[in-house]
């Protein structure tokens, strides 16, 4: 087996793998928006907190 082979095996899996996306149509990308939207709304609401505790505790000038 040479070096591009296995380069134009990666990429076919690639394209293959990326093929499979078509199939949720625009679903998959609601699903990605959706869950960095909540995961960014839910860490913002962890850094109030956390921002409130270190407040308290003096750790903040």
């Amino acid at each position: 087996m040479i070096w591009n082979d296995i380069i134009y095996a990666l990429g076919d899996f690639f394209t293959w793998s990326f093929g499979i996306l078509r199939l949720g149509n625009n679903y998959v990308n609601w699903f990605f928006i959706l869950f960095i939207a909540s995961a960014l709304i839910g860490w913002m609401i962890l850094q109030q907190g956390y921002n409130k505790r270190a407040k308290e505790e003096g750790s903040i000038p």
